[in-house]
């Protein structure tokens, strides 16, 4: 399928990329319904180009063989694009799930799968994205950072810094409840959802991810701090 010059916006896009074009087609097939609009292109060297050039509202990346590297072409497409990405992968272990997650993943689904499944997990990141509701303020000022959530944007001194969607959800998440601590379990069901299986180390994995980008020094947090053996807190607003 071409990539189109204009796109209805009344309905979400998705951006599928595969390396094999038959696998292409197919990926295409098992997610075309009227609820989606679906673009689709060949090759991980085309994905980040697209995914600028569309603004998509969420990527689907197919993996075809085990020798491919899902983690490397989330990164080049992380380089051009914030957008939800999912992961499709014939890798199933938890190392090779927690590497995806690492270089910008939101999602991992292993392969082979059925249509539902895919469907379910595409609506749930979809969902997530959006988010239940807006912050109580729409720009905050934090630990020498400025959050935009109109923009969904974070800069420091003017100079913009990159995060993925799974990065900014746990920073909104954060500010939304600032003045209390979230539990482990209960900051991941902001991220991931309620009905996800709980996972410490991905969730550490991914402050850790955060605190690099977001504080001064990530060795001692002033931004994200930790609270022993209860969770998370976000530093108070200047």
């Amino acid at each position: 399928m071409p990539i189109s010059a204009t796109l209805n916006r009344q309905t979400p896009l998705i951006l599928i990329v595969a390396d094999d074009p038959d696998l292409l087609q197919f990926t295409g097939s098992l997610v075309e319904q009227p609820a989606y609009q679906i673009e689709t292109v060949a090759g991980i060297e085309n994905a980040a180009t697209a995914a600028r050039r569309l603004a998509p509202d969420l990527i689907l990346l197919d993996i075809d063989t085990p020798a491919s590297s899902g983690p490397d072409a989330c990164r080049v497409i992380r380089k051009q694009s914030s957008a939800p990405l999912i992961l499709l992968s014939p890798l199933g272990s938890e190392d090779d799930a927690i590497e995806a997650f690492a270089a910008g993943a939101d999602d991992y689904i292993i392969k082979p799968f059925g249509a539902r499944l895919l469907a379910a997990h595409i609506g749930a990141v979809l969902r997530r994205a959006r988010l239940a509701g807006p912050p109580p303020q729409n720009l905050v000022r934090i630990g020498g950072l400025t959050i935009d959530f109109d923009q969904r944007s974070v800069t420091r001194g003017g100079s913009a810094i990159a995060l993925t969607p799974t990065e900014f959800r746990i920073l909104e998440a954060l500010v939304r409840n600032r003045g209390r601590v979230l539990a482990n379990r209960e900051l991941a069901e902001e991220i991931w959802g309620a009905t996800a299986q709980f996972d410490h180390h991905l969730l550490r994995v991914n402050i850790s991810r955060l605190r690099k980008k977001v504080e001064r020094n990530p060795a001692a947090p002033e931004v994200i701090v930790t609270r022993p053996r209860a969770g998370y807190l976000i530093a108070r607003p200047e």
